[in-house]
């Protein structure tokens, strides 16, 4: 009992610092105008502020599968932290875009980071069948990040501007790396899960703290069928995610006639709603059979996601607002839970995540602006089908996945 109260409150405080780093990746969003004035930059310069998380996601994914065999997870949080805390600093201080873009690429390192290192720490404090609620708290940073930005990050922007918003994201920061320090820990190697992969112990059969970073190559998950199927699938919904999410909005606006403001403000709502979504989602994957639950729930988004393009009136948004979060949570969820089952050994677990990291960003990097071709190119039933279609491709992935999971 001891053992698995201190496994919740470490992953909790793990994950306290990883929503510290989502506030700071979506902090741009409610300030964007506030910040194009003050630089006076145009758009698309304002755009690569938000964007440049994606790209140090893409870069940083290998290494920092080093990092963390190197450091060992919960230095790697500190540091991740820390990177929001010098970033913001940075940000703080700055005169000029090029300073400011050099402050959100610091930011950038600690999110590729603690990407990897808080999901090692569920799978060395949790054993695969009680993976699944964990990881559904784990999933929910960015939905909290994102939740937090747009409630209160707006307000603070128009009463402080937005070095307010820098500051509230830098305090925050400064709290979670405090909880990180005092309680996130790796276990005892006879309570350590990954151990019990067999490929970590020396012939006495003791913890060998070095195997993870002498044996694991980093590149082998790449012969992995598996792991790249889901790290797909993974890329399929993030393009399909991110797609929607970037123009649903809009796309009322256009077809539907309504208030700009208004569709902005149900497309955060979202972001609340999947907050107990990702939890309920993580409940129940320890209850199913994980791979019938993920072909089920990606197979229906796909129809979801088609559908926010094509609603027939506005008194259908509510509606979908409320069933959305479900499918999408149960999605992301799903394919965070089994990726280190996948994993042919435990030494490949890390690497495993950090190729689902750069597919998840190269997918959030990609189908916003392509979608966004097809909406200008053809119609909002061409960017339908789009989404729809990656989201089924991404159900195909799992479908022919082998790994009993």
């Amino acid at each position: 009992m001891e053992n698995k109260s201190s496994a919740w409150l470490v992953i909790i405080c793990a994950v306290s610092g990883a929503i510290a780093v989502a506030i700071t990746q979506n902090k741009v969003l409610p300030c964007m105008d506030a910040i194009q004035t003050s630089f006076h930059i145009n758009m698309a310069s304002a755009g690569w502020l938000s964007s440049v998380f994606s790209v140090m996601g893409i870069v940083m994914a290998f290494p920092a599968v080093m990092a963390v065999n190197k450091l060992g997870a919960k230095a790697s949080c500190l540091v991740s932290v820390g990177c929001s805390i010098l970033g913001a600093a940075i940000g703080l201080i700055s005169q000029s875009f090029p300073i400011m873009l050099f402050s959100r690429i610091i930011e950038g390192v600690g999110a590729g980071l603690i990407s990897i290192a808080v999901p090692n720490l569920i799978a060395m404090w949790f054993p695969p069948e009680n993976r699944g609620m964990p990881t559904g708290i784990w999933t929910s940073w960015q939905y909290a990040g994102q939740a937090v930005c747009f409630f209160f990050g707006a307000s603070i922007s128009v009463q402080k501007g937005w070095k307010g918003v820098w500051m509230f994201g830098l305090m925050i920061a400064v709290l979670c790396f405090i909880l990180n320090v005092l309680f996130v820990r790796d276990p005892e190697c006879s309570d350590n899960h990954i151990l019990e992969r067999g490929d970590l112990r020396n012939e006495n059969n003791v913890c060998n703290k070095t195997a993870n970073s002498r044996r694991c190559s980093g590149f082998s998950v790449f012969r992995n069928k598996d792991a790249c199927l889901v790290s797909t699938a993974m890329f399929c919904f993030c393009f399909a995610s991110f797609g929607f999410i970037t123009w649903a909005a809009t796309c009322w606006t256009v077809t539907l006639g309504m208030d700009g403001t208004r569709a902005n403000q149900y497309i955060s709502i979202l972001a609340a709603v999947s907050l107990p979504m990702v939890l309920l989602s993580g409940w129940i994957l320890d209850r199913v059979n994980r791979k019938l639950f993920g072909i089920l729930v990606f197979a229906l988004y796909a129809f979801v996601a088609a559908a926010a393009f094509m609603l027939p009136s506005s008194r259908w948004i509510i509606a979908f607002v409320m069933v959305y979060p479900f499918f999408e949570s149960g999605v992301v969820t799903t394919l965070w839970t089994i990726i280190s089952q996948v994993a042919k050994s435990g030494s490949e677990v890390n690497s495993a995540v950090a190729l689902l990291t750069l597919n998840s960003n190269a997918g959030m990097l990609v189908g916003p602006p392509l979608v966004g071709f097809c909406i200008s190119v053809f119609n909002w039933t061409a960017a339908s089908v789009l989404v729809g279609g990656v989201s089924l491709a991404g159900t195909v992935c799992i479908v022919l996945v082998k790994t009993d999971i």
